[in-house]
């Protein structure tokens, strides 16, 4: 008859496998570099409502191109590397540019399915870290997807959540109602923030007539101390000086 191992040896061999598996989440978070300057002076009103501890809810309002999102995730990612929170949920409707041009169903189960809404923000991600001098950004942002230090969610499987000691950063809030938008907002629970990001003027959704979710929370929350909203005009582009004049032409008459 073989020998049994002896109970001590496996629960230190178990010791030594979660010191390593710690040792490695460690070297993945120390492997996080951000810094990124804001570049006017919306931006930096901006930046500094994201690290204002008393603004529990943070509203980027606006034009595209004008650092919304950038900002926002490279706070996340900042904030996951000081300890500030646990994590990053990035939340996403689940909305295409236009019903014209849809195209259908997507194949395979929930996780398979969001992918597509799900490489915009893992782009930004990886950006922001690249543009920090970070070493192999790909695989440090798929090692904090892999790890749950940075998960997404869509709306429709939300509801009786509470997202605690967390970021939770809220992408094209334009395609929002004000229903799903007041449930995203009521799903904050202990030392987490809310950032809301979009562009009421490039809703894919028809409202008939009504307001958005976004458009809501800028209207009825503005008087809140707990909530800060920053409004990006086309002035405020950073994304490339090309996007102003094509704004400005577009809305002329």
């Amino acid at each position: 008859m073989g020998k049994k191992k002896s109970p001590q040896l496996t629960i230190s061999k178990l010791d030594l496998q979660l010191s390593e598996l710690q040792t490695k989440k460690d070297e993945l978070i120390n492997s996080i570099r951000v810094n990124i300057k804001a570049k006017n002076e919306k931006q930096k009103v901006y930046k500094k409502y994201l690290k204002d501890g008393g603004k529990q809810i943070v509203v980027g309002c606006g034009s595209p191109g004008t650092g919304k999102s950038f900002l926002s995730f490279a706070y996340g990612l900042k904030s996951i590397k000081e300890g500030e929170f646990d994590s990053i949920k990035i939340i996403i409707p689940t909305c295409e540019a236009s019903s014209k041009l849809s195209i259908g169903f997507l194949p395979g189960d929930l996780s398979s399915k969001i992918i597509v809404y799900k490489e915009a923000s893992i782009y930004s991600l990886t950006k922001i870290l690249k543009d920090s001098g970070c070493n192999d950004a790909e695989s440090v942002v798929r090692g904090l997807i892999s790890e749950k230090k940075i998960t997404f969610e869509i709306v429709s499987y939300i509801r009786g959540k509470t997202f605690d000691n967390m970021l939770i950063l809220v992408e094209e809030a334009e395609n929002l109602s004000p229903e799903e938008l007041l449930l995203i907002m009521t799903r904050i629970g202990q030392n987490s923030k809310l950032v809301i990001s979009g562009d009421p003027k490039q809703a894919d959704r028809k409202y008939n007539g009504n307001e958005s979710g976004l458009q809501r929370v800028c209207k009825k929350l503005r008087n809140m101390e707990e909530v800060a909203i920053v409004e990006f005009s086309d002035e405020d582009v950073v994304r490339n000086t090309l996007i102003t004049k094509i704004l400005k032409n577009w809305s002329e008459q």
